[in-house]
C-alpha cells in the first residue's frame, strides 16, 4: 500500500437550538482525491503529514456559546510502518458534546 490519505473534520460540541442554525464553515474536498508527491528529502520517511488544519468557532445560540471544533489532516503513507503509526484514530469527545461530522478516506 503506497498512499493512505486521512482527512479528519470533527465537529463537537453541538447543544439543541431553537431557530436558525449557525452557519459554520465546513472543509470542501475534492471528489477524487488527488496523488500527492513528495520531495526526494521525505522519500525515505514512514508518513509524512502534508496538512493539519485545526478550526475552533464560536456560535450564540440562544442563551449558550457553542463552540465548534474541526480538525483535517492529510497524511502520506510510504511503508508499513506509517501505516501501523496511523492506521487508528482517536477522537476525544466530552459526554456533553456531539459529533456533527466525520469523514475519512
Amino acid at each position: 500500500m503506497n498512499r493512505i490519505v486521512l482527512c479528519f473534520v470533527l465537529s463537537t460540541t453541538l447543544y439543541t437550538t431553537y431557530g436558525q442554525a449557525p452557519a459554520i464553515e465546513t472543509e470542501q474536498w475534492d471528489k477524487k482525491p488527488v496523488l500527492h508527491t513528495l520531495a526526494a528529502q521525505y522519500q525515505k520517511e514512514s508518513a509524512v503529514i502534508l496538512l493539519d488544519k485545526r478550526r475552533i468557532e464560536y456560535a450564540d445560540e440562544g442563551k449558550d456559546v457553542v463552540a465548534y471544533k474541526t480538525l483535517h489532516k492529510i497524511v502520506h503513507i510510504n511503508d508499513d510502518h506509517g501505516i501501523e503509526a496511523f492506521n487508528r484514530v482517536y477522537l476525544g469527545v466530552t459526554n456533553n458534546s456531539d459529533i456533527i461530522d466525520i469523514r475519512a478516506r
